[in-house]
């Protein structure tokens, strides 16, 4: 059986298709995400592979659901951006929505407090700006 992090890394690259991330393959950006997440365990990884499948690719939530578990497809769909005119208005709404984020999925919110993880979120910014 293969690895859920393998498992999730060819799930996005073959939802993703022939996406580009600037002059780079898609997968160029999903790896970044997923070595800046890696020392978060590996569920932090499986998500950082699939942060983008819901909102830029075919693939569900339920089929996310389905293929890595309930837990997993919850911290998808926290990363997934709301909807919004700018992409600035959508993080705004995406970072508020994380920030109401409890039970289960507490460790999710453990990176998006404030200071927490300043150095990640700068990279990420960064990757994705």
């Amino acid at each position: 059986m293969m690895h859920a992090e393998h498992r999730a890394r060819a799930f996005a690259v073959a939802a993703h298709g022939e996406q580009r991330y600037g002059a780079h393959p898609y997968a160029h950006h999903l790896d970044a995400v997923a070595e800046l997440a890696r020392h978060f365990g590996e569920s932090a990884v499986v998500a950082a592979y699939l942060h983008d499948t819901v909102e830029d690719t075919e693939a569900t939530l339920a089929e996310i659901e389905q293929q890595f578990g309930p837990h997993i497809a919850a911290c998808v769909a926290l990363l997934t951006d709301q909807p919004g005119v700018t992409r600035q208005e959508r993080k705004a709404r995406t970072y508020a929505k994380l920030a109401e984020v409890s039970g289960a999925l507490e460790t999710a919110r453990a990176a998006y407090r404030p200071a927490l993880c300043e150095p990640l979120w700068s990279e990420l910014d960064a990757l994705l700006t």
